[in-house]
């Protein structure tokens, strides 16, 4: 009996630890979902063109010196409702970049800083699903897994 009662803390602690992380992603990725919708909700639509992208070096995660990371931020013109031409940048970069020079691009701006833009494209539409997905699997599995292994240890 003192043999299994290790082993099923061991098997309770692991469940706990899944369950939690999964937990911990889903609120991460909830988090990020509810910002951008917020966000959309208030800011102005516009069509406009990208027109450019900046390029910012960034650290890599360890995995190479000599091959770091670069994101890229897609530079937008688009026209207000008032007939005020705007040029902005996006908050949000990738690799590769969501959109082409000339590529018709859905902005969406803030109504009091129409600079501040986040860009919508084909491409960056389908790139926000597969996030979702991957942030509702990452977090879903390892929950679903750590609520089975604590109902199968007290059952």
């Amino acid at each position: 009996m003192s043999a299994t009662l290790p082993a099923t803390a061991a098997v309770v602690g692991f469940g706990i630890e899944a369950a939690a992380f999964g937990v911990f992603v889903l609120v991460i990725g909830l988090a990020i979902a509810l910002w951008f919708r917020r966000f959309k909700r208030r800011a102005v639509r516009a069509e406009g063109t990208i027109v450019g992208r900046v390029s910012s070096l960034g650290d890599d995660g360890g995995r190479s010196s000599t091959d770091p990371t670069v994101t890229y931020y897609p530079i937008v013109e688009f026209t207000t409702p008032d007939g005020a031409p705007v040029r902005g940048t996006s908050r949000i970069g990738s690799d590769p970049c969501c959109g082409r020079a000339g590529e018709a691009a859905t902005v969406f701006y803030h109504p009091r800083d129409p600079a501040r833009v986040l860009i919508e494209t084909p491409r960056s539409r389908a790139r926000s699903s597969c996030a979702v997905t991957a942030f509702a699997v990452l977090g879903g599995v390892p929950l679903a897994l750590g609520i089975g292994v604590l109902i199968s240890v007290i059952a």
